[in-house]
């Protein structure tokens, strides 16, 4: 489940094609996640290259070259929950860098979790405001 704002061009990407691609991306980065997460995607079309990030489309899923992991989904349902949806997704497929780990450890990889407005943590002790 990930919640998204309706009116996310991204959204209506998804809602769409009923594709989706989870991509975690490491603490490095952060930057040009924030990025994404902060330009509009119907004001700049261009942003994913703008971002730094190099994306590719692999059966119409998106998926950004360097994710730690890339979740394949398809849209399930969504249920409207304020200024937010909460959107069900079906994973299909799971790609890991490195190859599939059964039980990788989490404490080799810095993941990337958005708190809310600027703000980032990782399951490091740290985190940043942007």
């Amino acid at each position: 489940m990930v919640a998204l704002a309706p009116r996310r061009s991204t959204y209506a990407l998804i809602k769409s094609s009923g594709l989706a691609t989870v991509n975690v991306l490491g603490w490095d980065m952060l930057e040009r996640l924030h990025y994404l997460g902060t330009v509009s995607l119907s004001r700049d079309p261009d942003k994913m290259a703008r971002s730094g990030l190099r994306v590719s489309v692999v059966d119409g899923y998106p998926k950004i070259e360097g994710a730690l992991a890339v979740l394949y989904c398809r849209l399930r349902t969504a249920l409207s929950m304020g200024d937010h949806d909460a959107v069900f997704l079906d994973v299909v497929g799971i790609e890991v860098r490195g190859g599939f780990e059964p039980r990788p450890k989490v404490s080799e990889y810095k993941y990337v979790f958005h708190v809310g407005g600027g703000e980032y943590t990782t399951n490091a002790d740290r985190s940043v405001i942007l």
